[in-house]
C-alpha cells in the first residue's frame, strides 16, 4: 500500500490534480493506497482521503493558485518512494449562457380588418332595426331596404371571418363583443316591448325575429372569439388601463 498527501492553499473550485509515480513499478502501483489532504483557511472543507489506481483526481474549492505536494510511500517504508511539487493555477469556472428562447412571431394586422368588422356588425344591427320599422309602419320598401342592409352586413362579416379574424386586434374584438352583448341583453328586449305595445302583433313578431337573429349572431361571434384565441370577458367589469 502507498499513501499520497496533497497539501494546498485553497482558493478554488473545479480543477483536477493528477499524479502517476514514474519511479514506481506498475505492479507496485496497484498495491498503493493513497491519501489526499487539502489544508487551508478556516472554514473550508476538512481533509479528504482518496484511494484508487495509478491516478487520482481532486476538485479544488475555488479559483486561485495552489502549491501541491505529492508523495508516495510503500507500506512499511519510512522514506517516500517518490515525491514531487508543482504549482497549479485554477481558473474561474465559466458557464455557458442559457439558451435565449426565440421571440414570439409578430402578427401583422391591417386597419381595413378593423373597419370591416365594425362595419359588418353595425350593418347587421341596423338592417334588422330597419326591417322592424318597415313592418311596424307597414311600408314594404322600408323593410326591403332593411333586409338589403342586413345582407350586405352579413357578407362583410363572412369576409372578415375568413380574411381578418385571426389578425384583428383582440381589444377591438372584445369591444364589439360587448356591444353585441349589450344590444342583445338590454336593447333588444326594450325594442320588443315597445313594438308589441305600439305596433301590434306583426310589429312584435318582427322585433322578436330580429332579437333571435341578433342572439344567433352573438353566439356565432363568441365561437369565433374562442377560435382566434380572444375569449369573451365580463363586459360589466372594469378593464385595466
Amino acid at each position: 500500500m502507498c499513501r499520497d498527501c496533497v497539501r494546498s492553499n485553497p482558493d478554488a473550485m473545479h480543477r483536477r490534480s493528477r499524479y502517476s509515480g514514474p519511479d514506481v513499478q506498475r505492479s507496485d502501483i496497484h498495491r498503493l493506497q493513497r491519501r489526499l489532504h487539502l489544508g487551508g483557511a478556516e472554514g473550508h472543507r476538512p481533509p479528504v482521503q482518496s484511494t484508487g489506481g495509478s491516478t487520482f483526481t481532486f476538485q479544488f474549492p475555488g479559483p486561485g493558485t495552489y502549491t501541491v505536494t505529492v508523495s508516495i510511500a510503500t507500506q512499511g517504508c519510512a522514506n517516500p518512494t517518490a515525491a514531487d511539487s508543482l504549482t497549479v493555477k485554477v481558473p474561474p469556472c465559466t458557464q455557458m449562457p442559457p439558451d435565449t428562447p426565440p421571440p414570439p412571431p409578430t402578427t401583422t394586422t391591417s386597419p381595413w380588418c378593423s373597419i370591416l368588422l365594425v362595419l359588418a356588425i353595425v350593418l347587421l344591427l341596423l338592417g334588422a332595426l330597419v326591417v322592424i320599422v318597415g313592418v311596424c309602419i307597414n311600408v314594404f320598401w322600408v323593410w326591403i331596404v332593411g333586409a338589403a342592409i342586413g345582407v350586405v352586413g352579413f357578407v362583410l362579416f363572412v369576409l372578415w371571418l375568413f380574411l381578418c379574424a385571426a389578425i384583428t386586434p383582440c381589444s377591438l374584438i372584445l369591444t364589439m363583443y360587448c356591444l353585441l352583448d349589450w344590444w342583445v341583453k338590454v336593447v333588444a328586449p326594450v325594442i320588443l316591448v315597445v313594438a308589441a305595445i305600439f305596433g301590434g302583433v306583426p310589429c312584435g313578431l318582427a322585433a322578436l325575429g330580429a332579437w333571435a337573429g341578433w342572439g344567433a349572431l352573438l353566439s356565432w361571434y363568441t365561437t369565433i372569439m374562442f377560435r382566434v384565441g380572444c375569449p369573451p370577458i365580463d363586459c360589466t367589469a372594469r378593464r385595466a388601463p
